[in-house]
């Protein structure tokens, strides 16, 4: 009996280990946002750290050109681009499923007539920390820390109302 009450009890205390470093990685509103390298459309090396201090970021993942939604929610971005701008704001837009690479950022910038930069990150390597059905959205302060986590859904992703309003905050 005792036997079972420590097996119970260390696979117990395993679990709550696993749990509590799961949790230390999440992206918490309040905290500082994890960086990432991911490559823009030229294959140079972008890290998120490289934007702090210069402008509030509104950072999207997405999967690729080949998702209708993906695609709307970057065009309605490029369409409201001005007023996330007058935010003091920029968008950084992560593809993770973008078999096409840099050619499909292109054909992704052509199609939404983007003025923002578009970064691929394929599989998740390096932006791990953050959504991983890739259908939300952060926004994160000058300061590096996540203001705001706007979650979405495969069909229906935050518009620029909301991140707007986020901004604001």
């Amino acid at each position: 009996m005792l036997s079972t009450f420590i097996k119970t009890a260390f696979i117990l205390l395993v679990l709550l280990g696993v749990s509590a470093s799961a949790s230390a990685a999440e992206v918490v509103e309040g905290k500082k946002a994890p960086d990432f390298s991911a490559t823009d459309i030229k294959g140079k090396t972008v890290k998120l750290s490289d934007w702090i201090g210069k402008k509030n970021l509104v950072l999207v993942f997405s999967r690729a050109s080949w998702c209708p939604y993906c695609m709307g929610q970057v065009a309605d971005l490029s369409k409201n681009y001005d007023a996330i701008k007058k935010q003091d704001a920029e968008v950084l837009i992560v593809f993770r499923e973008e078999r096409e690479g840099a050619a499909g950022l292109k054909k992704s910038t052509r199609a939404s007539k983007g003025k923002f930069p578009l970064l691929l990150d394929l599989k998740n390597k390096t932006t791990a920390a953050y959504s991983t059905t890739g259908y939300t959205t952060y926004i994160i302060g000058k300061d590096g820390n996540v203001k705001k986590i706007l979650a979405g859904t495969k069909p229906k992703r935050p518009k620029t109302e909301a991140i707007l309003k986020a901004l604001g905050k």
